[in-house]
């Protein structure tokens, strides 16, 4: 699941959620939307089988060089580094995630990159409006507006989930409205 509602474990009871707190009979609470990339993770035991197959290949470069292909070895460790290479970066680079909390009047998104930079942005909710950018049917930007400035959103999410949560903000924004 790249995104969830703060305290709601399926879409379904978020959405129920969500009509409750911006139904015109109660006073808007708060909203809280948390976005994260659609992202594996490697668990210890890939990197006993990534090693054993490297382990195996560098066997196998062994039986060529001892036939005098010795340049299969030298490609073989160069494989095998750029495979190690990636596998480190992968792991060292950080999950892009953003949270969106609209509580009290103010909108809070806070967005980590891959790099692990944090941006945040707080704005008055009244006056905050989404606006969707939809150049092709496989482009869509998300956009926080407050006056002049412009705050994107939902970038670490796929095409389709960020065409729910326009409509999950988009409703949450109209709860902060008359």
């Amino acid at each position: 699941m790249a995104y969830q509602l703060a305290g709601h474990g399926d879409r379904e009871a978020a959405s129920a959620h969500l009509e409750r707190v911006t139904d015109a009979r109660f006073a808007p609470r708060s909203f809280r939307l948390d976005m994260v990339s659609n992202r594996s993770f490697m668990p210890e035991r890939t990197n006993l089988i990534l090693l054993g197959f490297g382990t195996a290949l560098g066997l196998m470069s062994l039986r060529f060089v001892l036939l005098g292909a010795w340049p299969v070895a030298i490609f073989a460790l160069l494989d095998l580094t750029a495979l190690g290479g990636a596998l480190f970066a992968f792991r060292r680079s950080h999950v892009p995630a953003e949270t969106l909390t609209i509580a009290d009047g103010q909108i809070v998104h806070l967005a980590i990159d891959a790099r692990g930079l944090e941006r945040r942005a707080t704005m008055p909710a009244y006056w905050v409006r989404l606006e969707a950018i939809e150049r092709s049917p496989l482009d869509l930007t998300l956009w926080l507006r407050f006056r002049g400035q412009r705050h994107p959103v939902g970038q670490c999410l796929g095409l389709d989930e960020r065409r729910e949560v326009a409509k999950l903000i988009d409703r949450a924004l109209g709860g902060w409205r008359p």
